[in-house]
C-alpha cells in the first residue's frame, strides 16, 4: 500500500509538468512554421521577379530591339623603313617597336571624339543613330550633346591590339547593314589618313631639322673661312702649304750646308 501511495500523487504532477512543456514550446513552433512559410513566399516571389524579368528581355530582343549589324576591320602598320634596332635579353622585355607604337596611335585614335566627329562630318554618324526607326531603348536621343555622341559611339564599338601580331582588330555596330560596311570602310580610311599624316609630318620635322643643320654648318664655314683670310691678310700668308714647303726646302738647304761646312 505505501508502495502504490507514493505513486499515486506522482502521475498529476508529471501529466502537469507535460501540459507546461508543451504549453512554452508552442508559440516558438508557430514562430517556426511562420518564418518557414514567409521565406517559402519570399523564394515564390524572388523566382516570379527573375522570370518575370527574364521574360521581358526575350520579349525585347525577340519583338522590340532593332537589329544591329557588326562590321569587322583589321589595321596592319607597317613603316617603310625604321630605325629601331632589336635589342636582346632581358632589355627586349620592356621594348616597344615603332610599329606598335603606332598601331596604340591608332587604337586611341578611334577611341577618341576626333574619329566619332569625323564619321559624323563624312557619312553623318549621329543622324543614324538616332533615326526614328530605332527601338527607343537603343536610339540614342536627338538632342544628346557631343559628350553624349561621344559615349554611344565607344558604346557600339570594340577596339582590340593584338600585341603578338600587332594588328588591330574593330568592331563597329550600325543599324542598317550597308550603312554597317559603309561605316568600316569611313573608319579604314580616316585612319590611314590619320596615321600617314603622322608620317608625313615627321618627315618633313626631320627634314626641316636637317635643313636647319645644314645652314647652321655653312654659316659656321663662312665665319671661319673669314677669319682664315683676315689671319692670311694679317701676316701675309697667303699659300701656308707652298710657304711651309719653301720653308723647309731653305731648311734643309742650310742643314745640309753647315754638315759640308
Amino acid at each position: 500500500m505505501s508502495t502504490s501511495d507514493s505513486m499515486v500523487p506522482d502521475v498529476p504532477e508529471n501529466g502537469a509538468a507535460g501540459t507546461e512543456v508543451k504549453k512554452r514550446k508552442k508559440p516558438h513552433v508557430i514562430r517556426r512554421v511562420q518564418k518557414r512559410v514567409v521565406n517559402r513566399i519570399a523564394r515564390l516571389g524572388s523566382f516570379a521577379v527573375v522570370l518575370l524579368l527574364s521574360l521581358l528581355i526575350i520579349t525585347y530582343f525577340a519583338v522590340v530591339a532593332s537589329p544591329r549589324y557588326v562590321s569587322e576591320v583589321q589595321f596592319v602598320v607597317k613603316q617603310a623603313d625604321s630605325s629601331d634596332l632589336p635589342l636582346s635579353g632581358l632589355a627586349s622585355l620592356g621594348a616597344v617597336s615603332g610599329t606598335m607604337k603606332d598601331s596604340l596611335i591608332i587604337k586611341t585614335f578611334i577611341e577618341s571624339r576626333d574619329m566619332a566627329l569625323l564619321l559624323d562630318d563624312e557619312i553623318g554618324l549621329r543622324a543614324h543613330y538616332a533615326q526614328d526607326g530605332i527601338d527607343p531603348l537603343s536610339r540614342m536621343p536627338a538632342d544628346a550633346s557631343i559628350e553624349q555622341f561621344v559615349m554611344y559611339y565607344n558604346d557600339h564599338i570594340h577596339v582590340y591590339h593584338d600585341e603578338i601580331s600587332d594588328v588591330v582588330y574593330v568592331e563597329v555596330q550600325a543599324f542598317d547593314r550597308d550603312y554597317a560596311l559603309l561605316l568600316g570602310k569611313t573608319m579604314l580610311e580616316l585612319s590611314e589618313q590619320f596615321i600617314n599624316s603622322i608620317g608625313d609630318k615627321m618627315a618633313h620635322e626631320q627634314l626641316d631639322y636637317a635643313a636647319r643643320e645644314v645652314s647652321r654648318a655653312h654659316g659656321v664655314l663662312q665665319e671661319q673661312q673669314q677669319k682664315l683670310l683676315a689671319f692670311q691678310d694679317q701676316n701675309r700668308l697667303y699659300s701656308p702649304e707652298q710657304e711651309g714647303t719653301t720653308l723647309l726646302a731653305a731648311i734643309s738647304q742650310l742643314q745640309s750646308d753647315l754638315i759640308k761646312a
